[in-house]
């Protein structure tokens, strides 16, 4: 993280274009969360998520940011779902591609409320994600992303390890995968997310509506 935010600070201070942006791409979204774990359990929930890369101009240079927020509430109201997080990171970045390194603060949970449902209790946690991913946007109006997230939790007890190499160093890990679109003014993002975290691994599909990031910039650039 440390590294991350040196970075942000010698660009903003040696690269005077540094601020500007160049093909932005990404959304501003809202919509809805489904969790399935492998222990049998079900979470419904909502989230509002603002996620993008951009390029610094006249550079090789990619950034990208994430900030984001979720609860939900199991089927059978037994457990209680919530993240929330923030990331920075820089990486390469071409016409077509990202490749970007970032990192921030999470925290998450699935809090039990019923006794059955105990064994499915994941504490409170707030740590330091790694993410590594990858954005891939060929057209304006359409991207695809894949991501690897490690993290620690430095406050959260009885989280264990992931068992996943390369990553079992890690107290839980995310892959993620995801697609946005425009459809006319409309944004959509369809997210895919395994989540391991001790007791069980969760599956995430989350569906979301909102504002790309390209026609988010194109409403503040000045008239001609």
């Amino acid at each position: 993280m440390r590294i991350v935010l040196a970075l942000l600070l010698l660009l903003c201070a040696f690269c005077g274009q540094a601020l500007a942006q160049d093909k932005p791409s990404g959304a501003l979204d809202f919509g809805l969360n489904f969790h399935y774990s492998m222990g049998d359990r079900s979470v419904l929930g909502v989230h509002a998520r603002a996620m993008a890369v951009d390029r610094v101009p006249g550079t090789l240079v990619g950034r990208f940011g994430e900030l984001y927020g979720s609860i939900g509430i199991g089927l059978k109201g037994d457990l209680v779902s919530y993240s929330a997080g923030v990331k920075l990171g820089l990486g390469l970045g071409t016409d077509y591609l990202v490749l970007f390194v970032a990192s921030g603060l999470m925290c998450d949970g699935y809090k039990s409320v019923k006794e059955d449902s105990k064994k499915h209790n994941v504490p409170p946690g707030l740590g330091l994600p790694l993410l590594i991913g990858m954005w891939i946007d060929p057209m304006p109006g359409l991207y695809v992303y894949m991501m690897a997230e490690p993290s620690w939790a430095f406050w959260g007890d009885g989280r264990g390890t992931t068992p996943y190499l390369p990553f079992s160093f890690a107290r839980e890990l995310r892959l993620r995968g995801g697609i946005g679109f425009d459809v006319s003014e409309l944004h959509i993002r369809l997210d895919y997310t395994f989540h391991q975290v001790n007791p069980h691994a969760w599956h995430v599909i989350s569906v979301g509506f909102g504002f790309s990031s390209r026609a988010m910039a194109n409403l503040g650039a000045p008239k001609h």
